[in-house]
């Protein structure tokens, strides 16, 4: 058994809700060997209505939405902050499309693969998004086997919030600039909920990641995601409050309504 101490266990909460509640095998299998898997997502789901739970799978109903309907139009997938995502092995839109995920935790998550002896499709890179977004990110992609002139779309799940907004943007500019990003579906938290936050749950939540040594760093608004988007030059954006998919996935809505928002921003010509 890999000792606790070693492992995210904000990494390993994703898998196990996606396991228990959507009947995820490659999830199942991912987290099998740790007992420990559920410790995460029980101590933010007791703060915050269920908080991790639903937002796994509210976030799994928007991005699958997302990717399947626009699978004709990009050829490659970029993960940021890939983590333990399922979805390039369990998503028949991705199964004939080349996936790639980049995450600060790469070892740890290739090792995560090693031991529960779960192979995923993945080409899994190094990548600290506070300081790797250079021109050796672009060589190490390359070699993996990405093409930068083919249709590539971009996801980004439950990770913008762990870095800085500068940070954020920048990473996505230079992406945007150096491979032939047609769009992406990215979630943020908000600004309004949480900075400062709206009431004793959402204070307690923060709490908790700060605890656990992965702070919350970037909060947004929806016209600063507008604005951001616009600048990076996409022209069809849509910005949708987390409870339209809660709803959608999970029959009602639990969480406050906005306490995220789901953003996808495409080219015009897609």
């Amino acid at each position: 058994m890999i000792k606790k101490e070693d492992i995210n266990l904000t990494m390993l909460s994703i898998p196990y809700v996606k396991s228990k509640h959507l009947d995820d095998k490659q999830s199942r299998k991912i987290i099998e060997k740790f007992e420990n898997a559920k410790d995460y997502q029980i101590d933010c789901d007791a703060v915050y209505d269920g908080f991790l739970t639903r937002n796994v799978i509210a976030r799994h109903a928007y991005l699958s939405e997302k990717i399947n309907k626009y699978k004709h139009s990009f050829e490659q997938l970029l993960i940021l902050s890939v983590g333990l995502d399922t979805k390039p092995d369990t998503l028949p839109a991705l199964k004939d499309k080349n996936c790639f995920g980049l995450d600060i935790a790469a070892n740890d998550i290739k090792n995560i693969y090693t031991y529960s002896q779960t192979q995923t499709k993945t080409k899994i890179l190094q990548c600290d998004f506070q300081k790797d977004i250079h021109s050796a990110l672009l060589d190490k992609l390359e070699h993996a086997g990405m093409i930068r002139s083919k249709p590539t779309y971009i996801i980004w799940e439950g990770g913008t919030f762990y870095i800085d907004a500068s940070d954020i943007y920048h990473t996505l500019q230079y992406l945007c600039h150096h491979l032939n990003i047609i769009g992406c579906s990215i979630d943020f938290m908000n600004k309004d909920l949480f900075s400062p936050p709206r009431h004793q749950k959402a204070k307690k939540q923060l709490q908790l990641v700060e605890k656990i040594g992965v702070p919350w760093k970037s909060f947004f608004s929806k016209e600063a995601l507008e604005k951001m988007f616009k600048k990076l030059g996409f022209t069809d954006i849509a910005i949708t409050l987390h409870g339209e998919y809660e709803k959608k996935a999970l029959g009602n809505i639990n969480l406050d309504e906005d306490i995220m928002y789901m953003a996808t921003a495409v080219r015009k010509e897609i």
